[in-house]
């Protein structure tokens, strides 16, 4: 079986046994267990089977057992992880990658528990050891007692993600290595990604035991990594977790369930953003970089960019630049726009990044999870004798501390300066030492205005961490895309066990913000159902309106009018929706209302004018329009429903002569054939033939389109007094001989 087919077999029987169709499940898993060819497991398989039969029996033969509810969720439990662990060995024993990586890892694999904590013991030795050499001389070369660690490590890293079922002997070293003093916060982050991407592969209550534990600890940049692990893993797995009541034992007693609730709130509110990565990629390719793009020759011209390369123009700016760009005001929006995107936390650079992946440093699966730190001897080597004379460390320390880049993006970077041309490099990293050093005055004193500012960019920059492995590692098949995973917050029991209503609100408001209005809604329905809100009613009225189900929109507005009656925004949302479902009068209502707050706006007298045509009461709607046209003059948008109402109520002389102005300054294929409709009833026959023509030719001599609008229109040309055969012959004429 190909791994498709296998999980898919997996996730048949998993909905099986959860919905209580044990002898589905346990017809479908033998299919699994001939595939697996592991006699342990088939036994169990066996024995799970008679214990299930012998429940069958017991239920409806004899007394009813009071334990059989218990034994029967055992049972349920036991069989979806015999399930799992049937996938894992064919996985593991079929897959060359997978064995390879075992094969290398055998030593470590084969320690007893013992044998294992002493490594760790080792590990921190060494760490410690390094440095107080440091610390006695700097100078001294510590690189044999670095790779023994470093080798350790990476045994450590493989032997937890590829171990499917953590023993209490997992549990201890994993304890043991997150309490070690002498272990740093990288190496300890780094690890946290192996537990993970076990039980992302192997799902194991001892593992989020583990995560919890880790959580705890409260080590930054750790704990944040155990944390985002937690939520990916509860929800990924929510389905399952009614047999497992530990999980949720240990959900409920965290010691600060507020703070617990909102640092989930912001992984939610990440992780949303990261599903929306795709998206923002194709909007910056396709929307921000051509904008910036097309000013290139400009900018070229009236800012002699061949200057500025000189090194004498290089720290002053250009007195251009202002003026230039306040020319091209769209430029600024989308620059702007861009800003804006990455400092809420948009993953602007994955498009920029994804193709700087190649570098061997990634050819270890362990590094796409490793925290950028400036300690690292890859980064000191990919820029060994390049630009000697500058400060490097610095640098370095900058990068670490940059709150714009994920962790495996800033490697990305720092491996790419070895490839740069000398010039390019050198305005680069000035310019990055520059943006570096007002970031972190930024970060600082955000850092000090918002306890949670910090927390935000770890979990920010490991999400995008995750997102760049899931979508860009050349094994990803082997791993299922956790950023496909369907987001319900409503429908999350584990999201509503731990979020409070202020949460909700929260992830509901961003859902708002983003347009996202089908799930903002769902979540305002419950919010508005547990306390009535003024603002949730009016923006549940408006999440309908924008889905366009206007009478539940109407029904919300009119809740919110009886607690605020003179609010011009609800009542022209409630003219707008009225129109919508075609009552015109009510529409009406509501616009005049408005307009008495307003009698000059626009808006409000075109949408009156409007709504009078739809109830065919030209002459008012004429009033309206002659209105705006003179509060607004030569407005192109104004002249066409004034020549309209005109042409409707005989008024043709007037029609032409508002017709001929729409056509001059911005003619589209209706305005054409309405001007013919005058020209035509005027008299005018030989205008009116070529006004016909324009018209078909400017809709790309689309008959269909002509056909059925001279058909429509034929009852406003009867009443000039032509008759039916005449249109049908002008139609034919213009479509035939044009």
């Amino acid at each position: 079986m190909e791994l498709k087919q296998i999980q898919h077999k997996q996730n048949q029987i998993t909905k099986a046994i959860l919905s209580g169709e044990l002898s589905k499940a346990f017809n479908l898993i033998p299919e699994l267990a001939y595939q697996a060819r592991n006699g342990s497991l088939i036994s169990e398989l066996e024995l799970l089977e008679v214990t299930y039969k012998n429940i069958l029996r017991y239920s409806f033969g004899y007394a009813k057992d009071p334990e059989r509810d218990k034994i029967y969720n055992n049972l349920r439990r036991q069989l979806i992880e015999l399930n799992d662990d049937l996938v894992a060995s064919i996985f593991n024993n079929s897959d060359t990658w997978f064995l390879k990586t075992k094969r290398s890892e055998l030593t470590f694999l084969s320690m007893n528990e013992k044998e294992k904590t002493s490594v760790i013991d080792e590990m921190s030795n060494d760490m410690e050891f390094s440095h107080l050499l440091k610390e006695v001389n700097s100078e001294i070369n510590s690189e044999n007692l670095n790779a023994t660690y470093s080798n350790s490590l990476q045994s450590l890293f493989d032997t937890l993600w590829l171990t499917a079922n953590y023993t209490e002997g997992e549990k201890l070293l994993c304890d043991k290595f997150f309490k070690a003093n002498h272990i740093p916060w990288h190496d300890k982050s780094l690890i946290v990604s192996a537990v993970f991407l076990s039980a992302l592969n192997h799902f194991d209550s001892n593992k989020i035991e583990i995560l919890f534990k880790i959580y705890d600890l409260k080590e930054p940049q750790v704990w944040h990594r155990a944390l985002i692990s937690i939520f990916i893993l509860l929800l990924v797995n929510e389905s399952r977790l009614s047999l497992y009541p530990e999980i949720k034992n240990r959900i409920k007693s965290v010691v600060d369930p507020v703070k617990f609730a909102r640092q989930f709130e912001q992984i939610t509110l990440q992780f949303i953003r990261a599903q929306e990565t795709e998206k923002v990629t194709t909007k910056i390719q396709k929307e921000i970089i051509p904008e910036v793009m097309k000013l290139r020759p400009e900018i070229e011209e009236k800012l002699k960019l061949d200057d500025l390369l000189n090194k004498d123009n290089l720290e002053d700016k250009n007195p251009d630049w202002k003026n230039f760009f306040s020319e091209s005001p769209d430029v600024y929006k989308k620059l702007e726009e861009f800003s804006m995107m990455q400092m809420d936390g948009s993953d602007v650079f994955m498009g920029a990044f994804s193709l700087l992946k190649r570098f061997g440093f990634f050819e270890k699966l362990s590094n796409w999870f490793l925290p950028f730190y400036k300690e690292h001897q890859e980064i000191k080597k990919s820029v060994k004798g390049v630009a000697d004379n500058f400060n490097w460390q610095t640098f370095f320390e900058g990068i670490e501390e940059a709150p714009v880049m994920c962790n495996s993006d800033k490697y990305s970077f720092c491996f790419n300066l070895g490839f740069m041309p000398d010039m390019q490099k050198t305005m680069m990293l000035e310019f990055f030492n520059q943006e570096l050093d007002q970031m972190k005055e930024v970060i600082d004193d955000e850092n000090k205005h918002n306890a949670s500012a910090r927390d935000k960019m770890i979990f920010t920059q490991y999400i995008q961490d995750l997102y760049r492995f899931f979508k860009l590692h050349s094994d990803k098949k082997f791993f299922s895309d956790v950023f496909e995973l369907e987001l319900n917050v409503t429908d999350s029991e584990i999201l509503q066990l731990i979020f409070q209503t202020k949460n909700n609100r929260q992830i509901a408001e961003f859902y708002f913000t983003k347009n996202y209005f089908k799930k903002a809604l769902k979540i305002f329905l419950k919010l508005n159902s547990e306390k009535n809100s003024f603002e949730i009613i009016e923006k549940i009225g408006y999440c309908y309106q924008q889905l366009g189900d206007f009478n539940n929109a109407i029904i919300f507005y009119k809740q919110a009018e009886i607690i605020e009656t003179e609010k011009p925004w609800l009542q022209k949302k409630l003219g707008y929706c009225y129109r919508k479902t075609g009552n015109y009068t009510a529409a009406i209502e509501y616009y005049k209302k408005v307009e008495k707050e307003y009698p000059d706006n626009l808006e409000i007298q075109a949408h009156l004018g409007q709504l009078h045509i739809e109830k065919e009461d030209y002459n008012t709607a004429l009033k309206y329009y002659f209105k705006v046209e003179y509060l607004k003059p030569d407005l192109a948008k104004v002249q066409r429903p004034i020549g309209w109402c005109s042409f409707l109520l005989g008024k043709n002389e007037q029609a032409l002569r508002y017709f001929n102005k729409v056509a001059e300054s911005e003619g589209e294929r209706s305005d054409y054939l309405n001007l013919a409709h005058c020209n035509w009833v005027s008299g005018n026959l030989s205008d009116a033939i070529d006004n016909y023509r324009t018209s078909l030719k400017q809709s790309g001599k689309d008959f269909v389109w002509f056909r059925a609008t001279m058909i429509k229109d034929s009852i406003y040309l009867k009443s000039y007094g032509l008759d039916e055969l005449e249109i049908a012959l002008m139609t034919d004429y213009i479509i035939m001989m044009s």
